[in-house]
């Protein structure tokens, strides 16, 4: 089952770039907080990798995940606004997963939702989709940062560098014979 990697960081990355009171590196902490839980669940033996995600990415779960980031963001004195920021970066996990599977688990027993399957329809089309989003995203964040200075950009060079290694590396996965899959779309 394919899996979107650097994708899910666009969100905290956006949040970041529009309200700089949020914490990057708790964002994207957060982003991955049901993969986060789906490696306790395989260590736990609840599920297996990379193939049952039935607990760590159901939709009742990871709303109960947001809802507790929220829960505990109010606890910690944060205001209302970056406490439902990073409520919604936890379930943006889900939403983004809705376009790469083509059915995320309302429950752990079911039912599901439809998604877009983009991942699973077209390889090509689901990196190039979230190679989009990688790139805007660091655009965005870059724009905001930007101050005049080239200084100033350190940072979002240094996060579109480990996002596009990343890549690099969903695309070796993904796609471990390039020259075949292109010599076969060719031929088709």
């Amino acid at each position: 089952m394919p899996h979107m990697l650097s994708a899910h960081l666009a969100p905290p990355l956006i949040a970041k770039a529009l309200r700089p009171d949020i914490n990057l590196f708790a964002g994207i902490l957060l982003c991955f907080l049901p993969d986060i839980l789906h490696s306790i669940c395989v260590f736990l033996g609840v599920e297996r990798l990379r193939v049952d995600e039935r607990y760590s990415h159901a939709l009742i779960t990871v709303l109960f995940m947001s809802f507790a980031v929220f829960v505990i963001c109010r606890f910690l004195d944060l205001p209302v606004t970056p406490s439902i920021i990073y409520a919604g970066i936890v379930l943006s996990h889900f939403l983004l997963d809705l376009v790469n599977r083509r059915k995320m688990a309302v429950t752990p027993w079911g039912p599901y939702i439809p998604g877009i399957g983009l991942h699973e329809r077209s390889r090509i089309l689901g990196f190039a989709v979230e190679l989009s989003m990688v790139l805007i995203s660091v655009g965005i964040f870059a724009v905001m940062k930007f101050n005049g200075e080239l200084a100033s950009l350190r940072l979002p060079a240094l996060l579109l560098l480990i996002m596009l290694i990343l890549e690099a590396f969903y695309f070796r996965i993904y796609f471990p014979d390039v020259k075949g899959l292109i010599s076969a779309r060719l031929n088709s």
